[in-house]
């Protein structure tokens, strides 16, 4: 795990970390589009059982002070190779998960890993790549990984159908621990972390105090907190819905996820230039009036066929707020604070992550003892997320 005092090209690391995101498209194209499904078609998992798989990487999220904690004045890269990798390990294990609880016992373990590497990916991002191309250097990469997920989804969709899920998500898992191996060989400047040990160490309560001092980030940051409340109210209701209502297979779940990755291979290569000239938070809000149209068409669709479209404003809606998020936080921010920056806006993922997916099981208890079926909870993610839409045009648009 590299860090380095004398000269470090960008180009060079932008090398290893397409490699890197290449072979962890093969680990997200295989898993992503399937996680849920498998839990609810082939293990019947519950709604209470798939909220907690959701709830997961959030949980990570809100461990991301200690992170901040143990990063200070350290090389950044072990801590996002690190838990990545033992994230990555996890689904090795799934040659021996047979039902519901173990399976999502796996699989909450690999995200609350997987999700406490954001600081540091956050950190080395501000460190190895010049300012004024961070936006289209990060899309590019993202890119790369997204032409491996397109191609590797419509091969995953079929053969979960003939095989099964034990051996194919424990391949997944393999090559996610190579893409951990070759992001460690990226080089981050290490007389940034010497200067950042002459700081006096960040305390635990600075995050929180960002959020009361900073005006323009405090609206950002709350606008994205009623926006993901009500995005991720219905995420653990999406595969209940697609396998018990419409009745969708792997292979069509397939199709599904090549539409959204071709999307967001276009998204990428459109957001890091959109970012790059008019501002990343204007980015995540165009992105955010896109993902509210997503729960509408779920809610009048009679097939699987009515889902493309979604799965299109999926893809490049989520592209952008990938990078819009990321760097929104780094234009936010100072530079010696971006890790603070990342805690406190980790920590309120935490919170709205962990509290959405358990008010969709509530909100589906609520539901079936009226016999109303899912559709109306889609009536009531989209509401709230132009709920945060409208907040955050107080925003300063140009961050």
């Amino acid at each position: 795990m590299s860090q380095s005092h004398g000269p470090i090209s960008w180009k060079e690391n932008v090398r290893k970390d397409a490699a890197s995101a290449a072979l962890a498209g093969v680990y997200v194209g295989i898993l992503g589009p399937f996680i849920g499904l498998v839990a609810a078609k082939t293990l019947h998992a519950s709604v209470f059982l798939i909220a907690i798989i959701v709830a997961a990487p959030f949980i990570g999220n809100m461990l991301t002070p200690l992170w901040v904690h143990w990063m200070h004045g350290k090389p950044k890269i072990p801590f996002v190779v690190i838990p990545g990798a033992a994230a990555r390990s996890l689904y090795l294990l799934m040659l021996l998960v047979r039902s519901a609880p173990e399976y999502a016992g796996v699989v909450f373990l690999a995200n609350v890993f997987e999700a406490s590497s954001g600081p540091g990916y956050s950190a080395v991002m501000e460190r190895i790549y010049p300012r004024k191309l961070r936006g289209r250097i990060m899309s590019g990469v993202r890119v790369a990984r997204t032409l491996v997920v397109i191609g590797i989804t419509l091969v995953a969709g079929r053969v979960l159908d003939h095989w099964g899920y034990h051996e194919v998500f424990a391949a997944a898992g393999i090559c996610g621990l190579a893409a951990s191996f070759i992001f460690s060989r990226m080089r981050a400047p290490g007389d940034r972390d010497e200067l950042e040990r002459q700081r006096p160490q960040a305390k635990r309560g600075d995050a929180w105090r960002i959020f009361r001092s900073d005006h323009a980030y405090r609206r950002f940051a709350l606008a994205i907190f009623v926006y993901g409340l009500g995005n991720l109210l219905i995420s653990p209701i999406y595969p209940l819905f697609v396998s018990h209502t419409l009745r969708i297979t792997y292979a069509e779940q397939g199709i599904l996820s090549f539409v959204s990755s071709v999307a967001a291979l276009a998204g990428f290569l459109f957001w890091g230039r959109f970012i790059d000239r008019r501002g990343s938070v204007r980015c995540v809000f165009t992105c955010i009036g896109l993902v509210a149209i997503k729960p509408l068409i779920y809610f009048f669709a009679p097939n699987y066929i009515w889902l493309i479209p979604a799965a299109v404003i999926d893809g490049a809606s989520s592209a952008g707020i990938e990078i819009g998020y990321i760097n929104s936080i780094l234009s936010f921010s100072p530079p010696e604070m971006v890790p603070a920056y990342q805690s406190l806006h980790a920590s309120m993922l935490g919170i709205r992550g962990v509290a959405a997916p358990l008010l969709a099981g509530l909100l589906v208890t609520l539901l079936q003892a009226h016999h109303l079926g899912f559709r109306p909870a889609f009536i009531v993610s989209a509401a709230i997320i132009l709920t945060g839409l409208v907040m955050g045009r107080r925003t300063r648009w140009r961050a």
